[in-house]
């Protein structure tokens, strides 16, 4: 065999070995979920009613790891909101879910030295500031 050979079946077996790994992570993924229907039926749950349950536990814990002088910028999560004192941004999500109750979507941030807004694209040159309506308290 040639080095080219022998270089291109290393790398190939490397790639099974690592993908051996996730799948046995995704097995146990698919056995908390109570099998393989229920895994895809919470798969195929709107965004914003499967992660529920998980959100403010989420939120609360991101805002308690931001140190002073520190902001932090998330989103995927169809939920945007600032913390009341700009500290914690999650923008939501870009894309509009036809199955979303969510009204406010194509939301992004705005980040400016110190200033923080959440924006909304509503359609070509028409951009809102909505930091105000999505402003909360986190505990």
């Amino acid at each position: 065999m040639s080095d080219d050979t022998g270089g291109a079946l290393s790398n190939l077996y490397n790639i099974l070995l690592h993908l051996k790994d996730h799948f046995s992570n995704i097995s146990d993924l698919i056995d908390y979920h109570g099998g393989k229907e229920a895994y895809i039926k919470h798969l195929m749950t709107k965004p914003e009613d499967r992660l529920q349950p998980f959100l403010s536990d989420v939120e609360r814990k991101a805002y308690r790891d931001v140190k002073d002088g520190e902001r932090l910028l998330f989103g995927h999560t169809h939920r945007p909101f600032v913390s009341r004192d700009l500290k914690l941004i999650n923008t939501g999500s870009w894309v509009k879910d036809q199955q979303s109750i969510n009204t406010n979507f194509n939301t992004f941030a705005e980040l400016d030295g110190d200033q923080t807004k959440l924006m909304s694209f509503k359609d070509v040159g028409e951009v809102i500031d909505i930091t105000n309506n999505y402003a909360k308290d986190i505990s």
